[in-house]
């Protein structure tokens, strides 16, 4: 009998640390996503709850992440881990932060962590499996931290393509991945080395080019069936994510776009440098096509980067943080964990 309940007490508290106790009452019901953006003139990050359902109306910025960043650029979402990366070229290396959604209204993050050490990013993106990539322009290499050394505290990334063995990375910019291919912009020699790339997630895998237009490119994020770059004024382009078409002038309304990034659902919104501003645009469109129309979300001096959280994405009540020490698990840090403590407990009983 001692057995059974030690073996019921044990199994209580894993249940307890894996996050599948309910931890909050709070549902997430139209409001299931945050806006975060980035600005390179205040230095701050910043967010806002919206809408999942329409295209939301203008909404009020709040302060996220108020010191700590230098020249904050790109930014991704891990949701599963609950990661937000920020590249920040001027910090020498790649950090992150375990994002606290307390509820459908407010978001905290915990302190600043490393990602990876000795590189100069300004753009990051995550695949669906927790696999970071990033590019390095000024050693013209697009790079990756893997999931499994993430969850190690491994901070030396590999090298997946660059320049000097493959003439499509010149001065990479904006980088987004999906479940086969990543996806960049080239700001040296676009017409040569392509304005768009894409490349398979292996090391120095094949690549091809998208397009070639003599056309300096920044952010890059994809929506549906189609990839979408910022040009370095007024311009935003699309292209079919398969390629075989040039590309399609979306929007020339801009200022100085930057960063874009999709919600997974109805929009893709852009980070506007010189308008101090978020726009937004529908993604679910049936052809790509000119003069889209656009919407205005926020105002915020010197937006840059632009990233969407989705809560309901995320593992429940995970990362495990370890209490007084700030010190995040990962879900396969902790099963590496335990899973020797459960097979013990199952073979006493």
């Amino acid at each position: 009998m001692s057995n059974s309940i030690a073996a019921t007490a044990s199994l209580a508290m894993m249940v307890v640390v894996l996050g599948l106790w309910p931890q909050n009452a709070e549902a997430y019901n139209e409001f299931d996503k945050y806006l975060i953006v980035s600005s390179s003139v205040t230095h701050q990050i910043a967010y806002s709850p919206i809408s999942q359902q329409v295209m939301p109306g203008k909404v009020q910025l709040r302060t996220l992440i108020s010191s700590g960043l230098t020249y904050p650029q790109g930014m991704a979402v891990d949701p599963w881990r609950k990661h937000l990366y920020v590249a920040d070229p001027t910090l020498g290396k790649l950090v992150y932060y375990v994002l606290d959604p307390y509820n459908e209204e407010t978001l905290y993050v915990g302190p600043q962590q490393l990602a990876a050490a000795g590189v100069e990013v300004r753009w990051v993106s995550v695949d669906s499996l927790g696999n970071v990539y990033f590019t390095v322009e000024s050693t013209q290499q697009v790079m990756r931290i893997t999931a499994g050394n993430l969850d190690k505290g491994i901070t030396v990334p590999e090298v997946v393509f660059e320049g000097a063995k493959n003439g499509m990375v010149s001065a990479p910019g904006g980088i987004a991945i999906d479940n086969y291919f990543a996806y960049w912009t080239n700001k040296l020699n676009p017409e040569k080395a392509g304005t768009i790339v894409r490349g398979f997630h292996g090391v120095e895998s094949a690549t091809t080019d998208l397009a070639n237009t003599n056309v300096k490119s920044y952010g890059v994020c994809m929506a549906v069936d189609n990839v979408f770059f910022t040009a370095e004024n007024s311009d935003l382009y699309g292209i079919s994510r398969l390629g075989g078409n040039k590309p399609v002038t979306v929007s020339s309304a801009y200022g100085e776009p930057r960063g874009c990034a999709w919600d997974g659902q109805n929009n893709v919104y852009v980070a506007d440098k010189k308008q101090n501003a978020v726009f937004a645009f529908p993604a679910n469109m049936p052809s790509l096509r000119e003069n889209l129309p656009r919407q205005l979300i926020a105002y915020m001096e010197g937006a840059y980067g632009v990233a969407v959280y989705t809560v309901s994405a995320s593992a429940p009540g995970l990362p495990f943080v370890v209490p007084n020490t700030g010190l995040s698990l990962s879900p396969s840090l902790i099963m590496s964990l335990l899973l020797p403590a459960m097979l013990l407990l199952l073979a006493s009983l």
